[in-house]
């Protein structure tokens, strides 16, 4: 696993051991980028549910103002902690220790966010749960995204309150972006 593209290009990231996360493919994490673009620079970006933190990272290195980090595990947050670390983008961001749903109602001290990141565990969460935590607790900005990262196997659903801009599939993960207009 390494940083794509931008100031922390071709730096190699530490991953947690399989067994705690799933992490996103390098070619997934390009295409992902490729299709959001421009909407990254200056961005408050959210990476929930981070594991090693290499999508909220790829955001900084890609010109991301700030990233907002949630993790849970205590092992893979000391992962998470050494790639901020080692990639030097510690300043810009800030790390939430706990349970993604729990930390989603609670808010993020009056932050809100140009692009929020999910890859929930497949089998663990129901990702429209999540979505509309988000919706109701107003942290997406106007104009702002949602991206979705699932199984490919994962059923399609329709929220009612964003629009969904894009639905990709690359082998078994599927990218689901929400525009909120």
């Amino acid at each position: 696993m390494r940083v794509i593209s931008g100031k922390a290009r071709g730096r190699r990231l530490k991953l947690p051991p399989e067994s705690f996360t799933r992490p996103t493919a390098d070619r997934v994490k390009e295409a992902l980028f490729n299709i959001i673009g421009e909407k990254v620079f200056a961005a408050v970006f959210l990476d929930c549910f981070a594991g090693s933190g290499s999508i909220g990272i790829e955001a900084l290195s890609r010109g991301a103002k700030k990233a907002h980090f949630v993790e849970k595990n205590p092992a893979v947050l000391k992962i998470l902690d050494q790639n901020l670390e080692k990639t030097g983008f510690k300043e810009q961001s800030r790390v939430w220790k706990g349970d993604a749903q729990r930390i989603l109602q609670r808010g993020f001290a009056g932050e809100n966010f140009d692009i929020i990141f999910l890859d929930p565990p497949y089998a663990f969460i129901k990702p429209d749960q999540i979505l509309k935590l988000i919706e109701e607790n107003s942290l997406l900005k106007s104009l702002g995204i949602v991206i979705l990262e699932t199984s490919s196997q994962a059923d399609l659903f329709d929220l009612g309150f964003w629009r969904l801009a894009e639905n990709r599939v690359y082998g078994d993960t599927r990218l689901l972006i929400w525009q909120k207009e």
